[in-house]
């Protein structure tokens, strides 16, 4: 009820607008006609990891595909080197993707706070002394 008008805000790959100092992408907003955008997105929705996907050559689309590979080589690491002592770094190692969160430049500084405590991890599963441990906060 009322007089209210929908907007949306994205940062849209295509139209990514950089500022120049932080190479960081802005948000920019769109009127109410974006939900028919929207909709018309949702069912081209197969395309989605084949090769007629629109997104899917754009370097954040690439780097999530590695992200997952990387993950799949940790798990093989993991299943073939787990030792009753190595159990908890085991568990950890294996939860910590789920902490990767955000999108464009939050989630690539994310990824590099994950990729470090992972190496300390995986000294610490395969019985190798770490050098210093690493931090990590929940919220990045």
């Amino acid at each position: 009820e009322g007089d209210y008008q929908i907007r949306f805000n994205f940062a849209l790959p295509l139209l990514r607008k950089a500022d120049t100092d932080t190479k960081q992408s802005h948000k920019r907003e769109f009127g109410s006609w974006m939900r028919h955008f929207l909709h018309f997105l949702a069912k081209l929705r197969f395309l989605r990891g084949t090769f007629l996907d629109p997104f899917g050559y754009m370097e954040e689309r690439r780097q999530e595909r590695e992200d997952i590979e990387k993950y799949m080589r940790l798990l093989r690491n993991i299943s073939n080197n787990l030792t009753n002592e190595n159990y908890q770094s085991a568990i950890a190692l294996a939860t910590l993707p789920a902490k990767l969160r955000g999108f464009g430049y939050v989630k690539q500084e994310s990824r590099i706070l994950l990729d470090q405590r992972r190496e300390h991890l995986l000294k610490s599963f395969l019985g190798q002394e770490p050098a210093e441990e690493i931090k990590f906060s929940s919220a990045a």
